[in-house]
């Protein structure tokens, strides 16, 4: 069985990781995608997650995102097609962290 969220980690430039999620994030995988995701810190380097391709993302998902803030640079991709992209504007966490269109935008903010 595939895994319900795939994660690809990238370092694009000498101050920026850049992880990729794609498929599903919830309670059932939060903590090995937290986990991934904690490894990708690097000190004094921007975290640019992209969200474009991830499909569901539920509370706890939300609340990594959330917990992300306070320990990095954090710059979200989320083109406003996505299909969380409602999910983040209810909830308001487009309010806390950046939300780029593209890669590109968020790695030159």
């Amino acid at each position: 069985m595939p895994p319900l969220c795939t994660v690809d980690v990238a370092s694009p430039s000498a101050r920026a990781t850049v992880v990729r999620l794609a498929g599903e994030l919830d309670l059932s995988n939060v903590d090995d995608i937290e986990g991934r995701l904690q490894a990708a810190l690097r000190p004094g380097h921007v975290l640019v997650l992209d969200l474009s391709e991830l499909g569901y993302i539920d509370s706890s998902g939300l609340g990594v995102i959330e917990r992300l803030t306070h320990r990095t640079d954090l710059r979200l991709v989320l083109p406003a097609e996505a299909v969380i992209a409602r999910t983040l504007t209810i909830t308001g966490i487009d309010q806390v962290v950046g939300v780029f269109a593209t890669e590109t935008e968020a790695l030159h903010e």
